[in-house]
């Protein structure tokens, strides 16, 4: 029942992903980049990360660094399929779609990554923020605002 609810859900998200895909970003606007979104480090981290998981989310960031963003993206899509309860991955996965200029598919997959991630967790302010920022590109200012007061941070 689980495994058929984080079926759904992935594929959800994969249908949103392309309604989502067609907004454009405002030609004045620098092109975000995943890494304005850090997660520090395994502070307050409760679980181990699945292996085959955290080598999948290595592959991603080499590919990333090579500037491959579809096989990063396959690559993250099966670590989310190894392990679907790694806030991690699920974050690395919505830091590639903000990357990708994706806001939408962006604010669904850190919403994700913030229901999984313990409370303190660097991951779970990682999600919060960065789903302020894909509130914001998507011209939902009020939203965004109070997400980041909530983390004690000024609205970019």
């Amino acid at each position: 029942m689980a495994q058929r609810r984080i079926q759904l859900s992935v594929l959800l998200a994969l249908a949103v992903a392309v309604v989502g895909g067609c907004s454009v970003m405002p030609a004045n606007e620098k092109s975000p980049r995943a890494a304005d979104y850090p997660v520090s480090g395994p502070e307050h981290r409760e679980r181990v990360m699945n292996p085959a998981s955290a080598s999948l989310l290595e592959q991603s960031r080499q590919q990333q660094r090579s500037g491959n963003l579809a096989h990063a993206g396959s690559t993250l899509e099966r670590a989310v399929r190894i392990d679907p309860s790694e806030p991690a991955v699920w974050l690395a996965l919505a830091q590639l779609r903000y990357a990708e200029s994706n806001w939408v598919q962006t604010e669904q997959l850190a919403r994700k990554a913030y229901s999984l991630a313990a409370d303190g967790a660097a991951e779970r302010r990682a999600a919060q923020r960065l789903i302020a920022d894909a509130l914001l590109r998507q011209g939902r200012q009020e939203e965004a605002q109070r997400l980041r007061e909530e983390l004690g941070e000024p609205l970019r």
